[in-house]
């Protein structure tokens, strides 16, 4: 039976010199409820805004166990509700195995179908790669808002920032009711783009392939991090990134989140030729009309 969990958050002034009036922490049982394992909850940092009332709906509890907490905010001027949950990673990853009929390589499979890593050359440039080290997991409650055209699930490979030389191979599972896009993306997040990070797909290569019975998207890596799969349909641009914090490349789609068609892009320009040739005729009668 594991051992209950207890969790405790609290408004703080320790900033209050630095123009802080006050911030909200949060800490829990096994890490010693000291200083050194407080966790600042509101992300607006050390400024003059104040965070009050951490207890207003006291700490909850998701469905994994995990806490999350709500308390008033007067960042925008006015006292709004705010809320953080705590993000998570259930670890799905099975044993290492061989990957037959190819020396040197190993798949990394998981308790969920088509979610894996494949990765080779392990004793020549992938040699620093250690397969007990490696964990696959889904992300709970990351909180960053989707790339552009992104669904489902985020998952993370890790360790985190592990590279590969050659890429490695990761398959994401596809649910049934995933998107039909006519291009797929793998986007992954990095927190070192400035100002919040963003999604991005620096060291991917693009573009994802869809399995043939539609189950999983496959595609190579440069390194681990945080994976979530995305998309679009129509025309567009090469996009390098797209949403969740700011940050990312150029590039422009028509129809980013859902099937469109070239009637549905040509209905406006009909629509206007047709109020055209009404006003053209009104105007040849009232000239008529005139002589």
């Amino acid at each position: 039976m594991k051992p209950a969990k207890v969790f405790a958050c609290w408004q703080d002034g320790r900033w209050i010199n630095y123009g802080d009036v006050a911030d909200i922490y949060f800490t829990e049982s096994g890490s010693g409820f000291d200083d050194r394992t407080n966790v600042l909850v509101n992300d607006d940092g050390v400024d003059e805004n104040t965070q009050t009332a951490p207890d207003i709906g006291d700490i909850g509890v998701d469905k994994y166990g995990n806490p999350y907490i709500v308390w008033v905010d007067d960042r925008n001027g006015n006292n709004d509700i705010y809320y953080a949950g705590a993000t998570s990673i259930q670890d799905l990853t099975k044993e290492p195995v061989s990957v037959l009929g190819v020396p040197n390589a190993i798949t990394v499979p998981t308790t969920q179908a088509n979610l894996q890593v494949t990765i080779t050359n392990l004793d020549d440039e992938n040699a620093h790669v250690a397969p007990s080290t490696i964990s696959i997991g889904e992300v709970r409650n990351l909180s960053v808002a989707p790339p552009q055209g992104g669904f489902g699930l985020m998952y993370n490979f890790g360790p985190s920032g592990l590279e590969f030389d050659p890429p490695a191979t990761i398959r994401i599972p596809l649910a049934p009711n995933a998107p039909s896009y006519s291009k797929y993306i793998v986007y992954w997040w990095d927190s070192t783009i400035l100002p919040n990070g963003a999604w991005t797909t620096d060291g991917i290569h693009n573009p994802a392939t869809k399995s043939s019975d539609g189950t999983y998207l496959e595609v190579q890596v440069d390194h681990f991090s945080v994976f979530q799969p995305g998309g679009f349909s129509g025309v567009s641009g090469e996009g390098g990134g797209g949403g969740g914090g700011g940050g990312g490349g150029g590039g422009c789609d028509i129809s980013p989140n859902s099937q469109g068609n070239v009637i549905e892009y040509m209905l406006p320009y009909v629509f206007l030729t047709i109020v055209w040739i009404i006003i053209k005729r009104k105007d040849a009668r009232n000239r008529k009309t005139i002589v």
